[in-house]
């Protein structure tokens, strides 16, 4: 995780900055959330439930819109569902970060 105060990267579970030793573990709680509505998206893409899925990967971009493999994710579900701008949107994005 990137510190956003000074841009050192830090392993997620620091709870302090190794470089400008600023708090991040609001942001490390974000994050990780971030990351449990991702794992919930794949688990719902993978019983076939794409409403849902698609509904997670929100929220975890909501929370992390940094996230490059919900974007992908999500790309591909919105063409699972012959959603082709917004799967183009999303995998632009992706590519851009």
């Amino acid at each position: 995780m990137d510190c956003p105060f000074c841009r050192t990267v830090n392993r997620d579970e620091a709870d302090a900055c190794y470089q400008c030793k600023k708090d991040l573990s609001m942001l490390r709680l974000v994050v990780n959330k971030a990351k449990s509505h991702f794992n919930t998206a794949l688990e719902y893409a993978e019983r076939d439930r794409i409403d849902e899925a698609i509904a997670e990967l929100h929220n975890a971009l909501d929370l992390d819109n940094t996230h490059v493999n919900s974007h992908v994710v999500l790309g591909t579900l919105y063409a699972k569902k012959e959603q082709l701008d917004k799967a183009e949107e999303q995998w632009t994005e992706a590519l851009r970060l």
